[in-house]
């Protein structure tokens, strides 16, 4: 009759435990004070138009690369035109694009495009339409399920 306190007092025991374990993790909400100034503290210079434009967040400021005279809007990917597109051969720095169906593809990442060669046969910085359709050993989707596209092809 003895065991039955015991019990209580180890299944509390291990459910305090386990509640304080669960909660040690939990993040809580801080406030940078430092960052937190009154009205009377800010300066002109803070609230100025050029403090606050929005430029440094547009999709022009983060895209990584755009054809050159093209604008990149948010719903609008830059156009290529063949010539545009040799540029990214992934030689001497460059990223290595190809285009495939009137969409260009970022193949940069791409182990099988390892420096702008798929094989030894194929450069990037070209259409490859016909080559992936009638001549690649494999569907033309291990470039389109693996590669984000970057612009369209003119």
């Amino acid at each position: 009759m003895k065991k039955w306190p015991l019990g209580l007092m180890l299944i509390f025991l291990v459910s305090v435990v386990l509640l304080v374990a669960c909660t040690a993790g939990t993040p809580t909400a801080q406030v940078d004070k430092s960052t937190t100034e009154s009205p009377e503290a800010t300066t002109p210079e803070a609230t100025t138009p050029e403090a606050t434009t929005p430029e440094a967040t547009t999709p022009e400021a983060t895209t990584p690369e755009t054809a050159p005279g093209e604008n990149n809007s948010m719903n609008e990917l830059p156009v290529f035109t063949l010539e545009e597109l040799a540029k990214y051969n992934g030689k001497e720095g460059m990223s290595a694009y190809v285009g495939y169906e009137g969409n260009v593809y970022d193949v940069s990442e791409i182990k099988a495009w390892k420096n702008g060669t798929h094989q030894g046969k194929y450069e990037a910085g070209q259409d490859l339409t016909d080559v992936l359709n009638n001549l690649a050993p494999h569907a033309p989707t291990n470039l389109t399920d693996n590669a984000p596209i970057v612009g369209t092809l003119e």
